[in-house]
């Protein structure tokens, strides 16, 4: 087939105003209608006026990421097409499904890379499967299927490869046909508490599993919360423990056109002994639109599932520990200093502030002040501030919170973890809120100045970041917090590292201090004349 089909040329005459106009004018479904018309030769005035053949309107459809032309609904970009379909290592004579197929993105890219393979596509927006259809009746004639309709009522069929980018956001019981299809294959899921809570992409994952080959693979495209919060662990576990996830690959945020910052690769495949950990989040992506990595880059991360680069397997046992979580960045290895370290689960307990609602605070509100609650906003640079929240009685249920002189609250929320050491409480009753950890020394003998030294220090920040998760919000979770590892140093040094941050620290309160008095003046300047 003439090299045209898939190029430019010609096109390229077609002035990038001129196409945005016509896409301002008619939107991208009558838009896409004209090309696709005019593609199969048949007549178009708005297009003959602009002087395009079919062979320039076949380039416009057959390429929607040229720059000249660009779907708004195609999700997956160029550059993540290329990164699965390296994942995925199509061989000719196999069959591939993308699963929410969209407009056809993956499935052109896939089909011009292995012509010898065939292709299924399923989505259930009618236009969008009309485009893809269009698209590869073009690129693999004969050798595509498209259909329009919902995944889980789709008959059940088998394929070698599948690729899936489900939609984002959606609850389990907001899926009724993949909650039910997931329950089907999944039955323990109904005598879970928070079952309701589960996210519905995993309803997808379970899809993709039951149409999966023995042998085959798959790749998984998620984002967010599944991949880490607490719904959602019993999910993961048992696809862990079942053998059946791969491989996780995290990418630099902006690759796609979800309304997430970051996206994650999931890689599917049965007979698994733990999973390949790949942390590419922080690869540099270029473009303005929508990012895309080099060859160079997706070679790299292609390496790294393949054994090599900088990618680590964690087994089911370590997952546990980590609360089953498939965030990359959570396993990989710690460029940490020789020496001796330590759990901070094993020298010292940690507990999660009262988990006090607003209502409850306004109610407790009345009456004479006898405790003080510490809020996020009440740690500035270490430091507790004045005017704490107060309370004027504390029920049982957190008696366990009130804090002890040489405690350590820490934020459990934020980039930056916020934390501070408790000391001079005396007669104040004091409790930390629900977005803190309390961490209390159990060790005799370790200064908790030496703990807070280390979690304001750019190790100990870039630790902590490693064991946080979240894309919007970062969430540091109690269990990561327990795997901490503290540096341990001879204990005439870890003392003298105590002291000196301790004194550091009370030269800061006195600065403040001074700053305020300062600032009060100047306030009151005008009025003293």
């Amino acid at each position: 087939m003439d090299k045209t089909f898939y190029g430019k040329q010609g096109a390229s005459e077609l002035k990038q105003y001129e196409l945005r106009e016509l896409k301002r004018e008619y939107g991208d479904k009558e838009l896409f209608r004209m090309l696709a018309a005019r593609a199969r030769l048949e007549p178009s005035e708005v297009l003959e006026s602009r002087g395009m053949d079919a062979q320039e309107a076949r380039a416009l459809v057959t390429e929607p990421q040229a720059e000249l032309f660009s779907f708004d609904h195609d999700t997956t970009s160029e550059s993540l097409a290329e990164l699965v379909i390296g994942i995925l290592r199509i061989k000719d004579g196999e069959r591939v499904a993308d699963l929410c197929c969209g407009s056809g993105a993956f499935l052109m890219r896939a089909a011009r890379e292995a012509p010898g393979a065939s292709f299924r596509g399923i989505e259930l927006d009618e236009w969008l499967a009309e485009a893809a259809r269009t698209r590869l009746s073009l690129v693999a004639p004969g050798r595509a299927e498209i259909s329009s309709g919902d995944v889980f009522e789709a008959p059940e069929e088998k394929y070698d490869k599948i690729y899936c980018e489900p939609p984002i956001g959606l609850r389990f019981n907001e899926e009724r046909r993949g909650a039910d299809f997931m329950l089907r294959e999944l039955p323990w899921i109904k005598t879970l508490r928070r079952a309701s809570h589960i996210s519905g992409c995993w309803s997808y994952v379970c899809k993709v599993i039951s149409s999966l080959k023995e042998g085959g693979r798959a790749v998984c495209v998620m984002a967010g919360g599944p991949l880490w919060n607490s719904f959602d662990a019993p999910v993961r576990g048992h696809l862990v423990r079942e053998g059946l996830i791969e491989a996780v690959v995290s990418l630099p945020g902006g690759m796609t056109s979800y309304p997430a910052p970051s996206v994650t690769l999931v890689v599917i495949k049965r007979g698994c002994d733990g999973v390949i950990m790949a942390d590419a989040s922080c690869m540099e992506a270029s473009g303005r639109r929508r990012k895309k990595l080099g060859r160079e880059q997706i070679d790299e991360i292609l390496a790294t599932l393949s054994g090599g680069g900088h990618g680590k397997r964690v087994s089911a046992e370590e997952m546990e520990r980590g609360g089953w979580r498939l965030v990359p960045e959570r396993y990989m290895p710690a460029d940490e200093e020789p020496g001796e370290y330590a759990r901070l689960g094993d020298i010292a307990a940690i507990t999660r502030g009262a988990m006090m609602g607003t209502r409850e605070f306004e109610a407790l509100s009345g009456g004479e002040p006898a405790y003080s609650v510490i809020n996020y906003a009440d740690i500035s640079d270490g430091l507790l501030s004045d005017g704490l929240g107060r309370i004027s009685k504390l029920p049982p249920k957190y008696l366990d919170c009130l804090l002890r002189d040489g405690d350590i609250v820490i934020s459990k929320i934020g980039d930056t973890p916020r934390s501070a050491v408790i000391r001079g409480l005396g007669d104040t009753k004091m409790i930390p809120s629900a977005n803190f950890y309390i961490i209390r020394i159990t060790k005799p003998g370790f200064d908790p100045y030496y703990l807070k030294a280390y979690l304001e220090s750019a190790r100990g920040q870039k630790a902590l970041a490693m064991l946080s998760t979240g894309t919007a919000i970062k969430t540091l979770s109690a269990s990561a917090l327990k795997e901490l590892r503290v540096p341990l140093a001879p204990e005439e040094e870890m003392r003298k590292t105590a002291e000196n941050y301790r004194t550091a620290e009370d030269e800061l309160r006195a600065v403040k201090a001074r700053e305020k008095e300062i600032k009060a003046a100047m306030s009151s300047l005008f009025d003293r004349k």
